[in-house]
């Protein structure tokens, strides 16, 4: 007499399984895939190990929001691991995890207080978001009518770009 298969198992050995995983239609060419995956890394790895020791923040670098686009911009290593890492993790909270150790709540209260800005609306996220990579007068018409807003971003930027530089050029 022949085993039925448990219910949560949709497939018997030897069989294909009935359903797949399909990638999405479009994707960007710009590294944002990468990016995405890089964030959910390293937003994994925070809220796993939780660090409680409190760390020095960091400056607000060149404190403009163009500015530290055109720096990114110029970055050769951008995409790579450790590069991601920084630039993900500074705004993040600290976290002893070997990997971002260094970068995590470095730059947390200038991304905090963008956070808690008013003026720092999901529209104005979305615009900076869709803008294509290195496209930095996009980036500043996205700001552009929201001085109190581009204020904090300019902060938050000037600080990560600051603190990854040095990993990312």
């Amino acid at each position: 007499m022949p085993v039925a298969a448990p219910p949560e198992r949709a497939f018997s050995w030897g069989e294909e399984p009935r359903a797949t995983l399909t990638a999405p239609k479009r994707r960007r060419k710009d590294g944002t895939v990468r990016a995405f995956f890089a964030l959910s890394f390293v937003s994994a790895a925070v809220l796993a190990c939780g660090g409680e020791d409190k760390v020095e923040g960091h400056g607000n670098g060149v404190n403009d929001v163009l500015l530290a686009c055109q720096i990114r911009g110029g970055w050769k290593n951008a995409t790579l691991v450790k590069c991601l890492d920084c630039t993900v993790a500074a705004p993040l909270p600290a976290c002893q995890c070997t990997a971002i150790k260094e970068y995590g709540e470095k730059c947390k209260a200038q991304a905090d207080a963008m956070q808690a800005e008013p003026a720092c609306t999901e529209a104005i996220a979305v615009c900076v978001r869709d803008c294509p990579t290195k496209d930095c007068a996009c980036v500043d018409r996205c700001y552009a009518a929201s001085p109190v807003c581009r204020a904090k971003a300019s902060a938050k930027e000037g600080c990560i770009v600051d603190l990854c530089t040095p990993v990312c050029q």
